[in-house]
């Protein structure tokens, strides 16, 4: 007979904590755990065209395009619109490489097991506000000591013991950590060529040294196929497909 009211008041004690965690939005929250989902609710559309392809692969771009739309509408609270329908964000891809490589052979030099590479280049901007949503987030508290130049963009040491403008000079104090940069000379400004651009920097090889363009993230997956278990080439390409849409899709959430 005891029982029965230990157990109400159990329910009291439950219900009183949950009560002042509930949110306006349907969501609540008890001791750190949330509901909430893991995206920007601020967000509701997304506009996916799709992908180009670089590759000799050609028809690959319509069934990665397929996985991700079939990823984003059954993971995620946006809803996929078409390319000429207004939208809040815009992803967009673009397949870089797909290659092939044989992983394992029998004594017959027959192919055992082969392995498919498929790297694409994705971009995920809000169309209202112009930024890209797919740069990596930085905090705004991060702090950490400088990096050095590139190689070729001048030498680091002019005299001995004398750092280079620009470079980065060991901690002066022994109980220091971080390093200090030296401040750059007076019209260090980029150099401009004739176009209006600045110029490229060169490498120690004297080939310009690549810069990525904004808001580019490159995802890669792979697929492997088995010929004697009757696995194919189209079945890791599928495979390969598959996980690349769910990298894209987790990549749209919110950083922890």
């Amino acid at each position: 007979m005891k029982a029965i009211p230990q157990l109400a008041l159990l329910a009291c004690a439950a219900v009183a904590l949950t009560l002042p965690s509930c949110e306006t939005d349907g969501n609540f929250t008890v001791l750190g755990y949330t509901t909430k989902p893991n995206y920007d609710c601020s967000i509701h559309t997304v506009r996916v065209p799709i992908f180009k392809n670089r590759t000799f692969r050609q028809g690959i771009e319509f069934d990665l395009t397929r996985a991700v739309v079939r990823e984003i509408e059954q993971k995620t609270p946006y809803k996929v619109v078409g390319p000429n329908v207004d939208a809040d964000t815009e992803l967009t891809g673009t397949i870089i490489t797909y290659v092939k490589s044989t992983l394992n052979v029998n004594p017959l030099n027959e192919i055992r097991e082969q392995e498919t590479d498929l790297t694409v280049e994705v971009t995920w901007r809000n169309l209202r506000t112009g930024e890209y949503l797919s740069n990596p987030k930085k905090p705004s508290n991060a702090t950490g000591p400088a990096l050095p130049p590139l190689p070729g963009n001048g030498p680091i040491s002019i005299a001995p013991g004398v750092v280079a403008s620009g470079g980065v000079s060991a901690p002066r104090d022994p109980n220091a950590s971080v390093a200090t940069l030296t401040p750059p000379a007076s019209g260090s400004a980029p150099v401009l060529g004739a176009d209006g651009l600045p110029v490229p920097v060169l490498g120690p090889d004297g080939i310009p040294v690549p810069t990525q363009p904004k808001g580019i993230v490159i995802v890669t997956s792979t697929g492997n196929f088995i010929p004697e278990l009757g696995q194919s080439l189209a079945t890791a390409q599928q495979v390969a497909v598959d996980r690349l849409a769910v990298q894209i899709t987790s990549m749209m959430e919110k950083p922890w």
